[in-house]
């Protein structure tokens, strides 16, 4: 068992000028401290992606989502798992799975990721407006572009949230899973009234026999990063800010369809509604995995009540909105422009 208590500092990139991302601002960024040299060695047989090419035959040999523990085939356990909730996949998220890849490396074993949905804040508080980061669907493509094998969802409600702490390793880590190791946040809490810590995951580890590692939080210009700063970012107008915490711009995935004025739009619906006002962004079309071709345009973020947001793309060329019609987008919020209420600048 391992454990990095102390904080990771990060410079991040600058945001600077008109409202591109820098070249590989939307890449993998180094999220781990070095190891040093009591700890894991380098990766042996991963790429700069964590994509395994030299991996033992029986393993993975892509991305497997799953919804139920109960549900994984044994060639999907006993894999090294990170634990979280994992909206928006932030630098801290980042940190967690780097951390796991190293372990599953080192050991041969595979790289997993257990996360939850709906997240478990939409079943205690739901009446909170929506607050999502990232919606499942992205949150499972970013899980493959960085390398994880298996990707448990498990469906939580009041049921699952009501086992014990104990009841949660024992039914889900050890007989659904059979983890070898897990990796979990500093402030990581599970089980019935969250009765469970790092501290008790670590002696129940000992009692099943699974390694456990604690990584420390990762700061970003002084700022903890977490799901909760990068709302504050985006609820206070400030993307560039939310950037930096997550290690490439916000986006949000849906389909086009006739806004106001006719403009294309994309309702937010459970995603976060940012602070209204208008914004630089990028789109794409979701579908296109490889090198989709994105389109600088801006957009207008609109509140239409309850909590909830409207994004209309104000200047994409008719060319570009016909391609686009009725498809999944992805839209990279860079730059805030002005604010509801303001006088337009000049562009």
């Amino acid at each position: 068992m391992s454990e990095r208590p102390d904080p990771i500092e990060f410079v991040l990139f600058e945001l600077t000028g008109g409202g591109e991302a820098p070249e590989g601002a939307g890449e993998r960024v180094a999220a781990t401290p070095d190891a040093d040299a009591t700890g894991p060695s380098p990766p042996a047989y991963l790429d700069l992606l964590n994509v395994w090419w030299d991996a033992p035959a029986n393993f993975p040999s892509h991305l497997n989502v799953f919804e139920r523990y109960s549900s994984l085939p044994d060639r999907c356990r006993h894999a090294v798992v990170a634990i979280g909730k994992f909206d928006g996949l932030h630098l801290g998220h980042r940190a967690l799975i780097d951390t796991a890849a190293t372990i599953a490396d080192e050991i041969g074993a595979p790289l997993g990721v257990l996360t939850f949905e709906p997240h478990p804040r939409a079943v205690f508080e739901p009446e909170a407006g929506p607050f999502r980061l990232m919606a499942p669907q992205a949150r499972a493509r970013w899980m493959g572009e960085l390398g994880v094998d298996i990707l448990l969802t498990q469906k939580f409600d009041r049921e699952f949230a009501s086992l014990s702490p104990e009841d949660f390793v024992a039914e889900v880590l050890v007989r659904g899973m059979a983890v070898r190791h897990v990796v979990v946040g500093h402030d990581f809490r599970f089980g019935r009234g969250r009765g469970g810590d790092a501290g008790i995951l670590k002696a129940l580890g000992e009692k099943f026999r699974f390694g456990v590692s604690v990584v420390g939080a990762v700061v970003v210009d002084g700022e903890v990063a977490g799901s909760t700063t990068v709302r504050e970012h985006l609820r206070g107008g400030r993307p560039r800010a939310a950037a930096r915490v997550l290690g490439r711009p916000w986006e949000v995935e849906g389909v086009l369809v006739a806004g106001p004025a006719g403009a294309p739009s994309l309702d937010l619906g459970a995603h976060l509604a940012p602070a209204p006002g208008w914004y630089g962004v990028r789109v794409a079309d979701a579908s296109v995995r490889d090198e989709p071709a994105w389109y600088s345009v801006h957009a207008r973020v609109s509140d239409t009540g309850n909590g909830r947001a409207m994004l209309a793309l104000t200047d994409l060329a008719p060319e570009a909105a016909r391609a686009l019609a009725g498809r999944p987008v992805r839209v990279a919020v860079v730059d805030f422009v002005w604010a509801e209420g303001e006088d337009e600048p000049e562009l």
